[in-house]
This record gives C-alpha cells, sequence and structure tokens, in this order.
C-alpha cells in the first residue's frame, strides 16, 4: 500500500505538465508560461501587486498594515484630496486597493473597483478571460483532474500516517500553481474555486480528522470523525484546508497574495489561519 501511494505522489509531476497539453505545449516550460502571460485578461478587481514602496492614507486605511503602490495612488491621487498621506520606502506587503477589507471603497483606484461578491462575477469574468468555451471546458477538466488527485492523495497520506510525505506533494502542487496562477489572472480565479471545493462527493475516502466546514456566509462547523471512537466518517473538507492541517512550509508568499483577488477563498484562508496557525 505504501509503494502505491510513492507511485501515486511520484505520477504528480507528469500531470502537472499534462495541463500545459491543453494549450498544445509539452511541458510548463518557458515559453508555456509566457504564452499565459501574454494572454489579454480583463483587469484583477484587486491589485494585491507585491510591493517595496507603498503609499498609506490614514483616511482610506482599516488598519495600520494597510498600503497601496504607487500607480494605484496615482490613479487615485484625486480621491486622497484632504487625506492624510504618507509615502513609504523599505516596506513588504501586497497593494491593498480594490480590498474592502483593507481600503475604503471610496479611495479605489480606476481598475481596481472591489473583490467579486458572488460566484456569478467570478464565472463572469473568467467567461471573459477565455472566450473560447471549449478551451475553458478543457481547463475546468483537467484542474478538477489534477485538484482531485492531490486531495486523494493527501488524504491518503493522512490515513497511512505517513504525513512526512505531505511536504513534497503539497510543495509541488503549489509550485504548479505559482506557475500557473502568476501568469494568469483567469486562471487564478479557476485555482481559486477549486481549492475551496470538496472532492470526495462519492463518500467513498474516509477521515481521520476533524473536519471544518466553512459555508458560503463563512460560518463554522466542525465535524469531529473520531468522536466515541466511532468509525471514521466521510472527509466533507476543502482542498485548502486539507493543505493547511499538514505543516506548510516554503510557499511564495506572492501566489497566496495572489489568492486575496478571491472573496471566499480569502475568507476560508483567514479562518483556517486562525484555525491552525495562532
Amino acid at each position: 500500500m505504501f509503494q502505491e501511494l510513492n507511485e501515486k505522489i511520484s505520477s504528480l509531476n507528469d500531470l502537472f505538465n499534462s495541463f500545459a497539453e491543453i494549450f498544445n505545449f509539452n511541458s510548463l516550460n518557458n515559453d508555456f508560461l509566457s504564452y499565459l502571460n501574454n494572454i489579454s485578461v480583463p483587469t484583477n478587481q484587486v491589485c494585491a501587486k507585491t510591493i517595496s514602496v507603498a503609499w498609506r492614507c490614514y483616511d482610506c486605511e482599516k488598519d495600520s498594515t494597510c498600503i497601496i503602490c504607487t500607480e494605484c495612488y496615482e490613479k487615485s491621487e484625486e480621491k486622497h484630496k484632504n487625506h492624510k498621506v504618507i509615502f513609504k520606502s523599505n516596506c513588504s506587503g501586497c497593494c491593498d486597493c480594490g480590498d474592502p477589507d483593507a481600503w475604503d471603497v471610496n479611495g479605489f483606484c480606476s481598475d481596481h473597483q472591489g473583490s467579486f461578491k458572488n460566484d456569478s462575477e467570478i464565472e463572469n469574468y473568467i467567461n471573459k478571460c477565455f472566450t473560447d468555451k471549449t478551451l475553458l471546458n478543457k481547463i475546468y477538466e483537467k484542474i478538477n483532474e489534477i485538484f482531485e488527485k492531490v486531495f486523494l492523495i493527501l488524504l491518503e497520506i493522512e490515513n497511512l500516517e505517513k504525513e512526512t510525505l505531505s511536504g513534497h506533494v503539497i510543495t509541488n502542487f503549489f509550485n504548479f500553481l505559482n506557475k500557473i496562477c502568476m501568469n494568469n489572472n483567469g486562471l487564478n480565479q479557476i485555482v481559486c474555486m477549486y481549492l475551496v471545493k470538496n472532492f470526495n462527493l462519492d463518500g467513498k475516502i474516509l477521515a481521520k480528522h476533524q473536519c471544518i466546514i466553512i459555508n458560503d456566509k463563512f460560518d463554522v462547523e466542525f465535524i469531529d470523525n473520531n468522536e466515541n471512537n466511532d468509525v471514521n466518517k466521510i472527509c466533507k473538507c476543502s482542498l485548502i484546508k486539507l493543505i493547511f492541517s499538514f505543516p506548510v512550509k516554503n510557499i511564495n508568499d506572492k501566489l497566496f497574495y495572489n489568492f486575496l483577488h478571491n472573496y471566499k477563498l480569502k475568507n476560508n484562508m483567514g479562518i483556517l489561519f486562525i484555525v491552525f496557525i495562532i
């Protein structure tokens, strides 16, 4: 059984590379990433650009850590008249323009007008990014295949008590996400959608852990699968929850900043951070 698990893990890189085949590339090479980056897509609703110099507005910020980049400030400078504004150098973080949890909506620049408020808005954005519906359906199918495989492997790692293997799987998975998300905003939104999906809908995989269910209103329900030594129950967790239940290390901060573009994933990650990290 352990050997079979290792074979599944070894096959993941080939599965990740197969994503490029949708676009007629052989692998996730530089040519493919350049191709993704050159696909014209609408502007994201949230900037989330990683920055080292920034602007702080005491009237627009929701707390003292909130900042916006120079480009967003210049496009919204008229809105900051009579505001207390300072320029910060040698800072570290991401631009909060467009994020209503961090910045006053009246201070958003013309490019970033706020997070998508529901799944319908996200789907409309994705449809604008990929007008070829045949291609879009292939993307959905391949993302679903990849994410489901990772989900089931992580559950198997946990059930076999081989947690030391999780780091390799999660690191390689996030390297894959980093390549496609950082080069195309439309793919970033699709990835965010599938990270909050549960892939155990047929109920074949049982879990040892305490499941955490986060509904559309971001209420949290804890389901203890080991209560009173009962038989393990069906795992109802999302993939991002399952990932957070393992030690997560060496993940590119820029990728997490990109996830801020999706309201549902952003809120899920905030809750999971409180549950597992704090």
